[in-house]
Order: C-alpha cells, then sequence, then structure tokens
C-alpha cells in the first residue's frame, strides 16, 4: 500500500514539473527580426502578444497570426511592437478608454513604438473606446479617467488603423481636451 501511493505521489510531482516547465517555456521570449529606425534589418528578444495581453511594460513583444484582443492594452513604460509579417492585431478598447492606452500619467510619460520586419504587411487595427482614441489618450472628463493626453507614439512600419471615438483622434488625445502626443 505504501509504494502505491509513493508511485502517485511521485508521478503527481512529476507531472507538475512538466506543466510548469511547459509554462516557463511558452512565457519566454523568442527572438525576432524587424525593422529598426534606421532602416535596417535588426533583431530583438519579444513576449508574443495573445487574446489576453492587456499590458505591455517595458520591453519588446512580437505579434503572429490574427490576434484580436477585447479590451483595452495599456502601455506601462517603454514598450516596442514588432508586427510579424501577416500579422493582424485588432484591439477594441474599453468604455471611456483607448484601444492601446499610451497616456501622460503625472510626471510619466508612457511610449510606444511601432515596428514591422522586412515585407511591412502586419496590421494593426486599434478601435478607442466611448471617448478613447485608437492609440493615445483616453476620456479627459471627470466621468472619465482624466488620462485623456497622449504620450509618445513612433510608427516605422506596418499597416496601421486607428479610430477613436466620439471627438478623440484615431492617434493622439482622447476625447474632452486630450491633447496630441
Amino acid at each position: 500500500m505504501t509504494r502505491k501511493i509513493f508511485g502517485r505521489v511521485a508521478t503527481a510531482r512529476s507531472f507538475v514539473f512538466v506543466i510548469a516547465s511547459l509554462a516557463a517555456l511558452a512565457s519566454q521570449a523568442v527572438s525576432k527580426s524587424y525593422i529598426n529606425a534606421s532602416g535596417v534589418s535588426d533583431t530583438a528578444d519579444c513576449t508574443a502578444i495573445t487574446s489576453s495581453t492587456t499590458t505591455l511594460g517595458t520591453g519588446w513583444y512580437v505579434v503572429e497570426g490574427a490576434v484580436t484582443i477585447g479590451s483595452t492594452v495599456t502601455v506601462s513604460g517603454d514598450a516596442n511592437l514588432i508586427l510579424a509579417d501577416g500579422a493582424k492585431l485588432t484591439v477594441n478598447g474599453t468604455s471611456q478608454y483607448a484601444g492601446i492606452s499610451v497616456v501622460v500619467d503625472g510626471a510619466v510619460t508612457n511610449s510606444l513604438t511601432i515596428y514591422s520586419q522586412t515585407g511591412g504587411t502586419g496590421q494593426l487595427i486599434a478601435n478607442g473606446g466611448s471617448a478613447g482614441a485608437g492609440i493615445g489618450g483616453n476620456n479627459k472628463t471627470s466621468g472619465g479617467t482624466g488620462l485623456g493626453d497622449c504620450g509618445i507614439v513612433t510608427i516605422y512600419g506596418g499597416v496601421i488603423t486607428a479610430t477613436g471615438s466620439g471627438d478623440a483622434a484615431g492617434i493622439g488625445g482622447g476625447d474632452y481636451y486630450g491633447k496630441g502626443g
């Protein structure tokens, strides 16, 4: 009886170890090529964007294939996004927020830099939620987030379609006096 229980515990531990190892591999960075600001091919270690991605911190990210995110993606820090050839990222912002929120938050100015691969065919479609920019600021009213001013958005490649809601910019400030980036 003791051997059966020990054998089951050892098997369960092995299973947990395998699952943990697979999860660690899935979150590891992958090396991707892109065209840098000087127009030269370069590589970066990136985290893959998935349909559950809601925050881009300081670092490198890549979108491959078709990915749709049904809520706002918030940039916190200096994020770099590579649109792989043939990829299509669609982001639909939450009410009062930008599709991709890149804002000035007090003394902190967040930034998003977008790159493409050699073919330049990667697509980004960003739709602002009610009164939010496609990429940039949120609704600035007291009923909104108060973070309507756009941070820094730099685009070096890809096919970008950004649509603001209400009087918000496609790329820039949110509705109600948000300032562009």
